[in-house]
């Protein structure tokens, strides 16, 4: 198995965002095919020490290999697995791909997707995707600044459906009353109401 790793750290070394479709087939809904499943998966819940650090290896020479916009979109649905240790590790690779964008191409890309994910991350119960979050949230913010609080249609992945998110979200209609009246409630500021409607169109 380690060998196999090694291989596929050194595959995404040379051929970097040309093998990105190739190592994700079939995405989150088919692990069995997806080799960026079966290594966030080994990253988490091997029981060997010497395999783990081979993972986390691979992944860290993916992250640096692959262009950052393919790897958002690959990555982003792994930030809602639900295994705990999957979101971690994933939210991780976000992050590192996020930091690798300024805030103009980040605005470019689209914040409403990565917004979802860091706002149901934030609270998540692994230390690895809170922290994520906290550094992604910054940067998004940047962008959205730069935005002018326009996100563009661009067709990204839903990190929660795995649907293409095309618009900004809205509230959903059939809200907790309890969310319906914060959402009344007054915001400071127009990211502020962003971040409040993209959240609460997952949680809604």
């Amino acid at each position: 198995m380690q060998s196999a790793i090694m291989c596929v750290a050194d595959l995404f070394q040379v051929y970097g965002s040309e093998l990105m479709p190739l190592a994700d087939i079939g995405g989150s809904a088919k692990p069995t095919t997806s080799l960026l499943a079966q290594l966030l998966l080994k990253a988490s819940s091997n029981d060997k020490r010497f395999v783990i650090e081979e993972v986390l290896r691979a992944l860290t020479i993916m992250t640096d290999s692959v262009a950052p916009v393919p790897l958002l979109d690959h990555v982003l649905p792994y930030t809602a697995h639900r295994a705990a240790k999957v979101r971690g590790r994933a939210a991780l690779v976000l992050a590192a791909g996020v930091a690798r964008l300024d805030a103009a191409a980040l605005a470019a890309y689209g914040t409403a997707g990565l917004v979802k994910a860091a706002g149901m991350l934030v609270s998540d119960n692994t230390p690895e995707a809170r922290e994520a979050a906290r550094q992604m949230l910054p940067r998004l913010h940047d962008a959205f600044a730069v935005s002018g609080g326009a996100q563009p249609e661009a067709m990204h992945l839903d990190p929660v459906g795995g649907k293409e998110n095309r618009a900004e979200p809205t509230l959903r209609s059939n809200s907790s009353p309890q969310l319906e009246s914060a959402a009344e409630a007054p915001v400071k500021s127009e990211w502020e109401r962003f971040v409040f409607r993209t959240v609460l169109a997952v949680i809604g």
